[in-house]
C-alpha cells in the first residue's frame, strides 16, 4: 500500500488488480497481470513496479497503462 497524492494505492498478491482509493472508496481498479512491489504517483500517472520485472505507467485521467 501507498499514499500518493491523496489516493491510497493498493494491489493484493493473488487478484493483479491494482486499486486506488480516495479516502475509504474504491475508485479506480486496473488489472496489471502480476501483483505490484512498487506504487508512487507523479505527474497524473500511477506508477507501478510489478513482480514480473515490467514497470507500468497508468494515466489517471483516462486510465491508459504504458
Amino acid at each position: 500500500m501507498q499514499w500518493a497524492n491523496g489516493y491510497l494505492l493498493s494491489s493484493g498478491s493473488k487478484d493483479n488488480i491494482l486499486k486506488v482509493s480516495k479516502g475509504y472508496q474504491v475508485v479506480k481498479t486496473f488489472d496489471i497481470g502480476a501483483f505490484a512491489v512498487s506504487l508512487d504517483f507523479n505527474s497524473g500517472k500511477f506508477l507501478v513496479g510489478t513482480s514480473s520485472g515490467r514497470i507500468l505507467s497508468i494515466t489517471e485521467s483516462t486510465g491508459e497503462i504504458k
